[in-house]
């Protein structure tokens, strides 16, 4: 009768440990491995030595609840104007936008609160003009060779982190910094040094994590 005890024991506890190793080894599993969603944002930051707003979409896979693979885009929403350069006694226009491939990787996702360390590599556009964007008349604007407008692209890498909360299921609020690093343009009055720099944004991302 011991002896039995003791087999089915050492059966029953080699069964507990082998299903435990299974818990922890299993890639696929009962949860979903490969998820997605489809974010709204916004970044504050400073270009030309002037506050400024870019707004942004974003569409990322959610790798094993551990990384964020996917694609993001941002461009200018405020009016900045180019101090340095005068067009008939006005400030040019200046106006960006840039995007990319988004490598996010996610930490204690399953935590209300949990944290992002954003990684966005890609490129963009700078441009200046005469009359603002926000206020262009595409259907009579006529482009000449006397046109003040100018635009040059450029590489860029934004490294950031984030904080996320987890609102339901299918939402999540973050929030965070990043640093804009980018290559030389070669626009007058339009420096490197003016066009990088420190932003801080919000966003709301809706899907399945």
């Amino acid at each position: 009768m011991n002896r039995i005890l003791l087999v089915a024991f050492v059966l029953i506890s080699a069964a507990a440990c082998g299903q435990r190793n299974e818990d922890m080894e299993t890639v696929f599993n009962h949860e979903r491995s490969v998820g997605a969603f489809i974010g709204f944002g916004a970044k504050f930051t400073e270009l030309q030595g002037q506050p400024a707003m870019l707004n942004g979409l974003e569409f990322n896979l959610v790798i094993g609840r551990a990384l964020n693979l996917g694609v993001v885009g941002y461009g200018l929403s405020t009016e900045v104007l180019n101090h340095d350069v005068v067009a008939a006694g006005d400030h040019y226009h200046f106006s960006m936008g840039y995007g990319g491939l988004n490598i996010e990787p996610v930490f204690f996702s399953r935590k209300m609160i949990h944290f992002t360390t954003p990684i966005i590599i890609g490129a963009g556009a700078v441009t200046q003009s005469e009359s603002s964007y926000l206020s262009w008349n595409y259907e009579n604007y006529e482009w000449s060779a006397d046109d003040p407008y100018r635009s040059d692209s450029f590489l860029f890498l934004e490294p950031g982190i984030n904080a996320e909360v987890n609102l339901f299921k299918f939402m999540r609020f973050t929030a965070g910094a990043s640093y804009r690093l980018i290559s030389d343009v070669q626009i007058p009055g339009v420096s490197q040094k003016q066009t990088e720099g420190l932003s801080a944004h919000v966003g709301l991302r809706l899907g399945w994590f």
